[in-house]
C-alpha cells in the first residue's frame, strides 16, 4: 500500500480538500483547480498528477445530479484536457527538435 501512495503523492496534496468537500461537484472543483495548477506552472507541466486527477474526475461526473452544473464542470474539464494535450504536443515537438540537433 505504501508503494501506491508513493506513486501518487501529488493527489495526497489535495486529500484533505477532497475529504472536506461534501458534494461531487465540490470535489470536481478541487480536482480541476489542482489540474489547472499542474499544467500552468512556469516550468515544465506536471502531466502525471494532471492525468491522475483527470481520471478521478470521470468517476465523480457520474455522481453530479444537476445537469446544468454537470455541463458547466464538463466544459471546464474539457478545456483543461485540451490545454494539457496542446502542451504535451509542444513539449514533444521541442524534444524531437532537440534530439535532431544532438544527432547533427
Amino acid at each position: 500500500m505504501t508503494e501506491h501512495k508513493e506513486a501518487h503523492p501529488p493527489l495526497e496534496e489535495i486529500k484533505n480538500q477532497m475529504e472536506t468537500a461534501q458534494l461531487p461537484e465540490d470535489k470536481l472543483k478541487v480536482l480541476m483547480e489542482f489540474m489547472e495548477s499542474k499544467i500552468s506552472t512556469s516550468s515544465t507541466p506536471q502531466f502525471k498528477p494532471f492525468w491522475d486527477a483527470r481520471e478521478k474526475c470521470i468517476e465523480l461526473f457520474k455522481l453530479v445530479e444537476n445537469p446544468v452544473v454537470r455541463t458547466q464542470l464538463w466544459t471546464k474539464y474539457s478545456e483543461l484536457s485540451k490545454e494539457a494535450r496542446r502542451l504535451k504536443e509542444i513539449l514533444d515537438e521541442e524534444s524531437a527538435f532537440n534530439v535532431e540537433q544532438i544527432e547533427l
